[in-house]
């Protein structure tokens, strides 16, 4: 199974938690806690584990189309500075790397 940075499984499991289905919330919470293995520098970039089942993925990936819908709102705000735009389309940038990565995972 491909391993995640710390920094894309947060985004993923802050995606997840601003999801206002319990269920799939509690599907990724329970996938997350059985599969806890981070890639770190200079480590592993696959434990050679099974996938993540198909719905998990599901899950992750309309966290994030939810989040980037979110930020794409938020970039119509009035009055953003600068850097407030800057910074936005950077997390743009980054959750979309993540959903096309995550299509790219096979299920099982």
């Amino acid at each position: 199974m491909l391993l995640f940075t710390s920094k894309t499984r947060g985004l993923i499991d802050s995606a997840v938690q601003r999801l206002p289905d319990e269920a799939r919330r509690q599907l990724w919470q329970t996938w997350a806690k059985e599969n806890p293995q981070l890639r770190r520098p200079g480590g592993i970039t696959d434990d050679s584990g099974p996938p993540p089942p198909r719905d998990v993925v599901l899950v992750m990936q309309s966290a994030l189309v939810d989040l980037e819908a979110a930020k794409r709102r938020e970039m119509n705000a009035p009055h953003l500075s600068e850097d407030e735009i800057s910074d936005l389309e950077s997390d743009l940038t980054y959750i979309i790397a993540v959903s096309q990565l995550l299509k790219q995972i096979p299920t099982r």
